[in-house]
């Protein structure tokens, strides 16, 4: 595994502890669990896969068939019923893949991971403004996650919880006063982390998503950063990658594809 793809997993995996704990904090029903490099990340009883998740699963150190035995229980006795495990190109050991689906897991659709260094951020064209979010602006954060990412309702409080909490910096735009879309950046060792770019429907196709891109980027660049990661899904059918475009524009360069699978029943249609 070379240093980057090290880094990419290592942050989005302290990225996605820290949101746990902020859950925690509030009373949340978030559950996290560390092994060494691997943690995994729950909330209670929801079917979504997104809040229900593996990472760091063979980087560092070799996954075992028991291990992955383990997760599954683990996710079992909390009734997570779907769960995602991301599975990075250099984890071991080989035969891993072989035994997420011998335990029942199903290929699930890759995610693009990217990094970008400390060239200047050119600030894009829109109509939308952009303001830091603190915790006067949590609710609107926390709303538009739901909304965007169709979450339930009860992770509001989960999400609400990042404005204002160090080492996260939230972003919030605005239609006139109206909140649009959202993003945050996790800032640690040197590294930033972005996650949660999203604008609302009504409000997309004027350059919002770029212009929280943007900010997170400059916030990246005065707190330290000397290299920023983000991701987001592989191209499908009828995906038009409005989030991969906008995130190749921001000066971010493909890392790597990484394999997804999931757990638990299908989805219900």
């Amino acid at each position: 595994m070379n240093e980057l793809e090290e880094v990419a997993e290592r942050i989005e995996s302290a990225a996605a502890e820290s949101w746990y704990a902020a859950g925690t904090d509030v009373g949340a029903r978030a559950i996290t669990a560390r092994d060494g490099g691997v943690l995994a990340v729950s909330f209670e009883g929801s079917r979504d896969p997104m809040l229900n998740r593996v990472l760091g699963l063979g980087v560092g150190l070799p996954a075992t068939r028991a291990g992955v035995e383990t997760l599954v229980g683990w996710f079992g006795a909390r009734h997570a019923e779907r769960f995602l495990v991301h599975v990075s190109p250099s984890a071991l050991p080989a035969e891993l893949r072989d035994w997420l689906i011998a335990a029942g897991l199903r290929p699930f659709r890759g995610w693009v991971k990217f990094a970008r260094g400390r060239e200047l951020v050119t600030p894009p064209e829109t109509s939308l403004s952009v303001r830091a979010a603190g915790p006067e602006l949590r609710d609107d954060f926390a709303r538009i996650a739901c909304q965007a990412f169709g979450l339930p309702k009860e992770t509001q409080s989960l999400t609400a919880a990042l404005c204002g909490r160090p080492p996260w910096h939230c972003f919030v735009s605005f239609a006139g006063e109206t909140p649009a879309g959202i993003g945050a950046l996790y800032v640690e060792d040197g590294v930033g982390w972005l996650g949660f770019g999203a604008t609302l429907p009504a409000f997309r196709g004027r350059g919002g998503q770029s212009a929280v891109l943007a900010a997170r980027l400059e916030a990246a660049l005065d707190a330290g950063c000397r290299v920023v990661i983000t991701e987001t899904g592989e191209a499908v059918p009828g995906d038009k990658q409005h989030s991969y475009r906008n995130i190749s524009r921001a000066g971010f360069r493909e890392l790597y594809l990484r394999e997804n699978f999931v757990g638990g029943p299908p989805k219900k249609t």
